[in-house]
């Protein structure tokens, strides 16, 4: 399943948008408030993993540093303006004028009230409303706060086994500092197994040429 998601995000250097565009479906720039951001497609079974896995990535092979990730918020009228339906429609759907109540809560009630996008879509799709052509999902507001607390710790737990992840190999393996394997990591074989580690310590110790997206 493919999600849009964007990250809010330093180090964004004009070599890193470059190498961002010859590798990942994305969109990178700075907003007005000078805050650099990269809009990228992310794969997974669910925005979480694609977003965790997006997000280490984006560390690990392009130098970023992975902030959090930014809030689609739109208002009634750009609701009617992405859906192409009348600003009466959405007023409609969200007073459950015709007794449907499942519309989402909004975001906050500033500015009139602001919904989070991702939040509208799932609704669109689990009413059987149409979206835009090859709309993509993007994070709903649990899902949001989830990958935030994610990204504030700068921790993963993955499940990673010998045919995934890090191929260090044993040589490899046995040069990793004591800190990583008494303290982070537990190794079995060729591969590392469950652990839980500061995924940017490990990521800049191993080198983004290491690195092979979590399987």
């Amino acid at each position: 399943m493919n999600f849009e998601i964007t990250f809010l995000v330093d180090n964004l250097s004009d070599d890193a948008i470059d190498d961002l565009y010859g590798k990942l479906d994305c969109l990178a720039g700075t907003h007005h408030n000078g805050q650099d951001f990269v809009t990228v497609t992310c794969e997974g079974p669910d925005a979480v993993y694609a977003a965790k896995s997006m997000a280490t990535q984006l560390a690990a092979a392009f130098g970023l540093v992975v902030n959090r990730v930014e809030a689609d918020l739109v208002d009634r009228q750009e609701i009617a303006r992405r859906l192409d339906v009348t600003r009466q429609a959405v007023a409609q759907w969200i007073r459950g004028v015709r007794g449907d109540f499942t519309f989402p809560t909004s975001f906050t009630d500033a500015a009139g009230g602001l919904w989070l996008w991702g939040d509208v879509v799932s609704w669109l799709q689990e009413t059987g409303r149409p979206v835009r052509p090859h709309e993509l999902k993007q994070p709903t507001r649990d899902e949001i706060d989830l990958i935030n607390g994610f990204l504030v710790s700068g921790c993963q737990t993955l499940t990673w086994s010998p045919a995934s992840a890090f191929h260090f190999g044993p040589m490899f393996t046995a040069t990793l500092p004591t800190r990583f394997t008494a303290t982070h990591v537990r190794f079995e074989g060729v591969g590392v197994t469950r652990h839980l580690v500061p995924a940017r310590d490990i990521m800049q110790y191993v080198g983004p040429e290491r690195w092979v997206d979590p399987q």
